[in-house]
């Protein structure tokens, strides 16, 4: 198991304890992380050098590849620029916000388990 997935898997655990307890920022915060490093356990699979590269660069160089649609990417970007607000802005998100970003990183994550049985 790559370690890109084992993080990945333990911030989706961390997120979804986040959402039960109300803590909407932290859950934002993981579920980030869980994008993060999915993309990256998915990119690194394919051997691309994923060292320094943010979640732009990483949903791009998915997209290219055909590992995530168009769909998935807004998603994405989307789900980052609400973990900028929070992070740069002081942004104290909704319940709805978070239940929404935590959809997200589950594709992604389930994306990860489909391509690596195939």
């Amino acid at each position: 198991m790559s370690e890109f997935k084992k993080s990945a898997k333990i911030f989706l655990i961390d997120a979804r304890k986040d959402l039960t307890n109300r803590r909407y920022a932290s859950c934002i915060i993981h579920i980030h992380l869980v994008i993060e490093h999915t993309l990256k356990a998915l990119l690194t699979k394919k051997h691309i050098n994923v060292k320094f590269k943010a979640i732009p660069n990483l949903t791009q160089a998915a997209l290219k590849l055909g590992l995530i649609d168009q769909n998935t990417s807004k998603q994405i970007l989307s789900t980052n620029s609400l973990r900028n607000k929070i992070y740069h802005e002081g942004y104290i998100p909704r319940a709805h916000e978070a239940e929404n970003a935590l959809k997200v990183a589950e594709k992604c994550f389930q994306t990860y388990q489909q391509i690596k049985t195939n």
